[in-house]
């Protein structure tokens, strides 16, 4: 193997190291984004609940409003 030739696989080779930290970079960036998402998920999921939870508060109201008035 000529020195060239171990010149260009040394190039390749930091060349595919500099790649590798980008996409571990990338990677660690898409991790957070999931875990903001997930944090989002869950506070949409008790918000949801806490809705529904007073729907079916108001519609009891109103049917023991509407019994009483009759």
């Amino acid at each position: 193997m000529g020195f060239e030739e171990q010149q260009d696989i040394r190039t390749d080779v930091e060349l595919l190291k500099k790649d590798v930290h980008s996409i571990s970079r990338l990677v660690d960036k898409l991790d957070v984004a999931i875990d903001k998402l997930t944090d989002v998920t869950n506070c949409l999921n008790r918000m949801i609940a806490v809705q529904e939870e007073n729907l079916d508060k108001s519609v009891g109201l109103q049917q023991v409003s509407f019994w009483l008035t009759c």
